[in-house]
């Protein structure tokens, strides 16, 4: 966690102020979605790990609504995950990767 000074944030005073505390991210990711794919009612998603990892894979539809939500243990290494979609209807959906380490993976599918 951070707080960064910018060159903005002094008055002509010389006052200084913060940023609000935010959480800076290391670079490197030990998680990263190599393949996306529907494959009749399951999406499949190839994500490769630098270790084992928990990860939240969260469908959002157009209007940012959430339409499902599952949760995986991920082994490290090469893995597919899939999540049922035969519940959703055809069109634009993305798929939100969540893990405590690193920021979410966001990748557009559609569903026909």
């Amino acid at each position: 966690f951070r707080r960064v000074l910018f060159r903005s944030t002094i008055d002509k005073d010389g006052t200084k102020k913060l940023t609000p505390v935010f959480k800076v991210f290391a670079a490197t990711q030990k998680l990263s979605l190599q393949k996306i794919v529907g494959a009749g009612n399951q999406l499949q998603l190839q994500l490769l790990n630098k270790t084992a990892l928990t990860a939240t894979i969260e469908l959002v539809n157009a209007g940012g609504a959430v339409v499902a939500i599952q949760q995986f243990n991920l082994n490290s290494g090469l893995v597919t995950a899939s999540v049922n979609i035969s519940n959703l209807t055809n069109g634009i959906y993305y798929a939100r990767i969540i893990t405590t380490e690193q920021a979410p993976i966001i990748k557009s599918f559609v569903k026909n």
